[in-house]
């Protein structure tokens, strides 16, 4: 069995922008197992924010393929095992590296993804449409004419551009979602007052407005916010969730950050026991990327896949987009 790691550079449909980030290309990571005719493949699409050396990412693939040939595991179950044992230099390619050897088994046994590893089927979701932030209502609306058609359209805002989101998100007549990837710092006050006139009810939650770190802003702002707050970049690999029940409502789960797929199923199972709500999100990836999430998305309360549509050329057709549907192409 060879594996190997390539990287893979997309060119956007359009200039991403975040607070404090903006990209019109995407640099991914390919991982691929061979075994004669037979392959998988994985992705590991990191933030724009991160970056990880390709001689790292070399090391840790030639680690698992060392490792996989000395021990010449046969099941999922197995595979973890194995992979517990190497100290990644770059945690994130894990996930990537657990997608490509479901993948593979998939091609050598029929069997579907969801029953290798023990979870329940599930073959299409409801997913959000992000939009980048923008600057006007002009603007705002070109985005959305240029995105594809869904449900709920999750908006990025900032500190600096919310005064001018603000017209067009109060005339917006879908539900919507909103995203601060942590503008606001720990000035929780601010934050309010400048969503103040914004109708919560048509705000299903608002994701990270504050630093990841200023745990007891959280737990100020949720005492006084009018509309939900829901953590992303907050939560890392933990399967221990009960600190964030005090610091917002609902949790966004990343495979980056989770490492895992068991300890993202984990980390779902024990936010709905706190009462939590959860988000299955993705980081702008193709549909390899994307399609592997569908082995361990269910029982997530919502979606957020729509990475793929971001990119121009995306030729693998894991998956497609249906009016606001994410569907898998080969329906395993």
């Amino acid at each position: 069995m060879k594996w190997e790691i390539k990287l893979v550079s997309y060119e956007l449909n359009q200039k991403w922008k975040i607070a404090g980030c903006e990209i019109s290309h995407k640099d991914n990571y390919i991982i691929t197992l061979k075994n004669g005719e037979n392959i998988g493949q994985g992705e590991l699409g990191l933030s724009s924010r991160d970056s990880a050396s390709i001689q790292d990412l070399e090391h840790d693939i030639a680690e698992v393929e060392a490792t996989h040939e000395r021990e010449s595991v046969t099941s999922f179950q197995e595979f973890s095992k194995m992979l517990d044992s190497i100290d990644f230099f770059c945690p994130e390619v894990r996930f990537a590296v657990e997608s490509a050897f479901i993948d593979y088994l998939q091609s050598t046994t029929d069997i579907e993804k969801w029953r290798i590893i023990g979870t329940n089927t599930i073959k299409s979701v409801e997913s959000m449409c992000s939009v980048p932030i923008f600057n006007s209502s002009k603007e705002g609306q070109e985005l959305i004419d240029s995105h594809p058609e869904a449900f709920v359209y999750k908006f990025k805002i900032s500190k600096e551009t919310i005064e001018d989101q603000l017209e067009f998100l109060k005339a917006f007549d879908k539900p919507i979602v909103l995203d601060g990837n942590e503008s606001w710092g720990n000035n929780y006050e601010a934050f309010v007052t400048s969503l103040s006139g914004l109708d919560p009810k048509k705000v299903l939650f608002i994701e990270q407005p504050l630093d990841r770190y200023s745990i007891d802003a959280y737990k100020k702002l949720k005492s006084i916010s009018p509309f939900s707050i829901f953590v992303d970049e907050s939560l890392q690999n933990h399967i221990h969730l009960e600190s964030f029940s005090e610091i917002c409502d609902g949790i966004v789960i990343k495979s980056i950050k989770a490492g895992t797929h068991m300890k993202m199923i984990t980390q779902m199972t024990n936010a709905k026991k706190l009462g939590l709500k959860t988000v299955l999100g993705c980081m702008v990836e193709s549909s390899i990327g994307i399609s592997s999430l569908f082995t361990v998305a269910y029982g997530f309360d919502y979606y957020d896949l729509d990475g793929f549509t971001k990119i121009k050329n995306d030729s693998h057709n894991k998956v497609f987009w249906d009016k606001g549907k994410v569907i898998l192409s080969d329906m395993n």
